[in-house]
């Protein structure tokens, strides 16, 4: 509960890809769930930020990162999950294995765990 009072009063602003994939990743290690803390990481801190930051600005890993997690946390946001699929797009041709493996599991987590809703 402090972590979520303390990420809240964070400005999204301090955060560049990098870490926004960092702190994405730690969240999914450690299996946080802290309802709060997720809606304001996925929410407030990625989404501020894209109107920031382009898609260039988060590499392969750094978004591959950012989609396990969110399979891994199970978060439904379909802005969210429509951002990670178009990213990822773009930089699926620059992915390592690893990073390719990160987002098998997130499509997976799509399908299984219907993290976006079918049209």
């Amino acid at each position: 509960r402090r972590l979520s009072k303390v990420a809240v009063g964070m400005n999204p602003s301090l955060f560049d890809a990098h870490a926004i994939a960092n702190i994405f990743h730690a969240l999914a290690v450690l299996n946080v769930e802290d309802h709060e803390l997720l809606g304001h990481v996925a929410t407030t801190l990625l989404r501020s930020r894209q109107t920031m930051m382009q898609v260039k600005d988060f590499n392969a890993q750094a978004l591959s990162n950012i989609a396990w997690s969110i399979a891994v946390l199970k978060i439904s946001d379909p802005t969210l999950n429509r951002w990670i699929c178009s990213s990822c797009l773009s930089q699926i041709s620059s992915m390592d294995g690893n990073a390719l493996s990160q987002l098998h599991q997130y499509i997976l987590a799509i399908e299984v765990e219907h993290l976006v809703e079918k049209r």
